[in-house]
């Protein structure tokens, strides 16, 4: 008798414990990114505050993650899905279904039924731009995903760059391993979110360098290489929530939380004051725009079509806390919606503006 009602006291606490915590969330493919969906993340690179940020072992219990103080000093880092006609170099990847421009490259996904990879991208490499393409394509979510799922991805890819008057060669191979080691509830600034799955994505790469000397390719230099990150995934289009990445020696080299989400046709963001006008509207002959810095800091403010298409970047630059005014011609824009989008404050808005 003492046994059973041990066992039944067991079998109790251990109800009672899924019902409060949960249990891990599978991640599907209806969670990744569409074109016209718009993350509005905030980042984090600095020394001091990255030193703050610690990772947790995996666990197959639910987790608590509170992060909600460890960013200091961020700055805006959106990322804005588009369709692939809208990038640089995008007939050599006629297998995206979509395009991001961050960093001065433009990178190329694949969103389907086994989940979110990249075939490659338009990337800046010394002063040159060049074509990167991963075969087999890279891995960044696979669908569906739940806790203790793994994928090995192994892929490579052969490119040239120019370096002033000389031209390199680098073959460049990977290996990741993506495992959702964890799971439960998450705090960032951005909100409280309570039932998340933690992914840990391991990749280690091997790049060699090969220089051209007339019509010969001579070796000149390889480099090993490994790197870490952690993301939080949830049941949502505002799938990935924060994410940590670490060097080869597990030294944080930058933190990043969703702020805020936009896909096109409603938005999600905090409810924090941001003033930002848009007249007239409808505009014939020209748009004014008028916003309010609550702080010094980096201001992004563009235009969109409907397709989420960057047709006009009217500001990205530094600017003093205040208020800002700027006007731009749309005379020449097709008639129609478009999108008018504003990075502040580590904040975001969209408004729409008719032009006839």
């Amino acid at each position: 008798m003492k046994r059973n009602y041990f066992l039944n006291v067991i079998g109790i606490t251990a109800m009672m414990l899924n019902l409060t915590f949960g249990q891990a969330p599978t991640i599907v493919s209806g969670d990744m990114p569409q074109v016209g969906y718009i993350y509005y993340n905030n980042s984090d690179t600095v020394g001091a505050d990255r030193s703050t940020f610690t990772v947790s072992a995996g666990s197959g219990t639910s987790q608590i993650w509170d992060y909600s103080l460890n960013f200091v000093t961020t700055y805006p880092d959106p990322l804005h899905f588009v369709v692939p006609s809208s990038g640089q170099g995008y007939a050599n990847f006629p297998t995206a279904t979509m395009a991001v421009f961050t960093g001065g490259n433009w990178g190329y996904f694949i969103s389907n039924a086994s989940g979110f990879s990249s075939p490659g991208g338009e990337v800046t490499v010394g002063t040159s731009t060049t074509t990167v393409v991963l075969t087999p394509n890279q891995i960044e979510i696979p669908t569906p995903y739940t806790l203790n799922s793994t994928n090995s991805n192994i892929y490579a890819s052969t490119f040239t760059v120019v370096n002033g008057t000389t031209t390199y060669q680098i073959h460049h191979h990977a290996n990741r391993t993506i495992l959702a080691d964890a799971y439960g509830s998450l705090t960032t600034p951005g909100g409280t979110f309570s039932s998340t799955l933690r992914v840990k994505t391991h990749e280690v790469t091997l790049d060699s360098v090969f220089s051209q000397v007339f019509s010969s390719w001579v070796f000149v230099t390889k480099q090993l290489d490994s790197t870490t990150t952690y993301a939080w995934l949830q049941n949502s289009s505002t799938c990935k929530l924060m994410q940590i990445s670490l060097n080869a020696t597990n030294v944080v080299t930058k933190a990043q939380y969703l702020n805020s989400f936009s896909n096109e046709v409603s938005e999600i963001s905090n409810p924090a004051s941001l003033m930002f006008s848009v007249f007239p509207n409808p505009a014939t002959n020209q748009a004014h725009f008028t916003y309010n810095n609550k702080s010094d800091g980096i201001v992004y403010l563009g235009v969109f079509d409907l397709t989420g298409r960057e047709v006009i970047i009217v500001t990205n630059n530094m600017e003093k806390a205040g208020t800002h005014n700027y006007s731009i011609p749309v005379e020449l824009l097709p008639k129609g919606f478009y999108l008018v989008k504003l990075l502040s404050s580590g904040q975001s808005l969209t408004k729409k503006l008719l032009v006839e």
